[in-house]
């Protein structure tokens, strides 16, 4: 059976590149993923362990397989090995043919490099970022003005659950969060 996979890294892009190139094949089955090639591809993962001989693995591109050199390596030395046909659509590379097979280790290779590229752009941006002074991760609840409340309300004897009350009830804020935001950092 001719199995195809489409993933993307985020919920905003779309597949219908990667189906359309795999219906256009004839796969006569398409898994589509959404998860960075960084994580666990669950649903990857699950289609590989259903393949059994003479079945065929279809992805659009190399980088779709999966991101790290070892990972794409070890997943295509265990389709070999289980008599599996691992073709990729851009680039045409087929792991029954040695040129295939040698291609498919340096595209590999490439995709690895290019997501640690990436990975280090993105890491100098934060830094460059923090340089600046700008706040980064997730917004705070709570802005400074309520901290400071929260801390007079604490030094006038009031308890979590009266502070939380006073700054609209459970669904508003939790304690929990109230106790982080008046907690040293």
């Amino acid at each position: 059976m001719k199995y195809g996979y489409a993933r993307v890294s985020t919920a905003d892009q779309k597949h219908d590149l990667q189906v359309d190139a795999l219906q256009a094949v004839r796969c006569e089955e398409i898994v589509q993923e959404v998860m960075s090639g960084a994580k666990q591809l669950v649903l990857r993962d699950a289609l590989l362990s259903r393949l059994t001989e003479g079945d065929e693995l279809v992805v659009w591109r190399l980088d779709r397989l999966g991101r790290s050199t070892l990972d794409v390596l070890e997943q295509l030395e265990d389709l070999q090995r289980r008599g599996i046909r691992f073709i990729t659509l851009e680039g045409s590379f087929d792991t029954q043919t040695a040129m295939g097979k040698a291609m498919l280790t340096i595209m590999a290779s490439l995709a690895e490099l290019e997501r640690e590229t990436l990975r280090e752009r993105v890491k100098s941006g934060l830094e460059a970022a923090r340089r600046r002074g700008a706040e980064l991760g997730r917004r705070r609840s709570l802005n400074a003005s309520q901290r400071e409340q929260i801390v007079s309300w604490r030094a006038a004897g009031q308890s979590w659950r009266q502070i939380q009350q006073l700054l609209g009830g459970p669904n508003k804020v939790s304690i929990r969060t109230l106790q982080r935001a008046v907690r040293p950092q």
